[in-house]
């Protein structure tokens, strides 16, 4: 999903190799960011309220770890 939201530019390896790596320091920017809130809205069909704080696009373990607690989506790995 990151990939692709990333145009290949980050890879599910590198993302998964260093959950709390943040996003920015993958290479993943604010459009490839925005494509990933819509990906992970789609497949989780989930809302991620970007006007609420964005703490949750800090990095692929943020992510997940957002989408458990708030979403109570276990097993998210946002990659």
């Amino acid at each position: 999903m990151t990939a692709r939201a990333s145009d290949e530019a980050v890879t599910e390896a590198e993302l998964l190799a260093e959950p709390a790596t943040s996003f920015v320091a993958l290479g993943l920017g604010s459009l490839a960011q925005l494509r990933l809130v819509d990906a992970v809205e789609s497949r989780y069909g989930v809302f991620l309220d970007l006007d609420g704080g964005q703490e949750f696009l800090a990095s692929v373990a943020a992510l997940a770890a957002h989408l458990t607690e708030q979403h109570g989506i276990s097993g998210a790995s946002g990659a």
